[in-house]
């Protein structure tokens, strides 16, 4: 994956840049911003899928061949991702009604290779269990290799895979950061079903552009 998105900003020239990411997400753009300072200018990290800030249980369901919540190819499995990825006392059955909840089973259905995400997973739970030399070191690091860097991270209070205990742990000692705590919210929806993004969306706003969202 990183090397893909190394692979989209050289096919696409680009020489500057910010950078944004959630989950796995989160922790490419983190070791995209080591690894090429001098074309990420800042970063922001939501919930950043570091080994070592995931919570126990998920990273033993993944070690026992475990789903870990992310392979979906049914309409039920879909609805069981959505709601571990909420806060426990949600107010709705499911985060999203079932207006959007089709499409996204639909487009799977048409676009995704069979067992795609259960292959994706595997590949996942082989280099988070046992690292290779192939892994980047940032993965499986315990703190922030770059506490001086100047980064904005937001971290659920409530979330289930990557705990807000060990994010704040991990980010402990760094001396720039701006770490923002995202009340009762989980990994992705708060307990009404909305969104991290639109929860976060002025703070990263103001961030990244010295303005505030109107």
């Amino acid at each position: 994956m990183i090397e893909t998105m190394e692979q989209f900003i050289e096919a696409l020239n680009i020489e500057s840049c910010d950078i944004l990411g959630y989950s796995m997400g989160g922790a490419i753009a983190y070791i995209l911003y080591q690894d090429h300072p001098e074309i990420i200018r800042k970063s922001v990290l939501v919930s950043p899928g570091f080994q070592s800030c995931m919570s126990a249980s998920y990273l033993n369901d993944m070690a026992n061949g475990g789903k870990a919540n992310h392979c979906f190819e049914t309409r039920t499995e879909l609805n069981e991702f959505l709601c571990k990825t909420s806060t426990p006392d949600r107010t709705k059955k499911n985060p999203l009604p079932k207006v959007f909840l089709e499409p996204i089973i639909r487009d799977r259905e048409r676009n995704t290779p069979s067992h795609y995400f259960e292959k994706m997973t595997q590949s996942l739970r082989d280099t988070m269990i046992q690292p290779n030399s192939n892994f980047h070191y940032a993965m499986v690091a315990q703190h922030d290799i770059d506490p001086n860097a100047d980064r904005l991270v937001f971290w659920p209070d409530q979330d289930h895979i990557c705990t807000h205990a060990r994010g704040k742990d991990f980010f402990s000692d760094s001396n720039a950061i701006e770490f923002v705590t995202v009340e009762n919210c989980g990994h992705i929806f708060d307990r009404d079903g909305k969104a991290i993004y639109g929860k976060v969306a002025p703070q990263i706003t103001s961030y990244l552009f010295g303005t505030t969202q109107r």
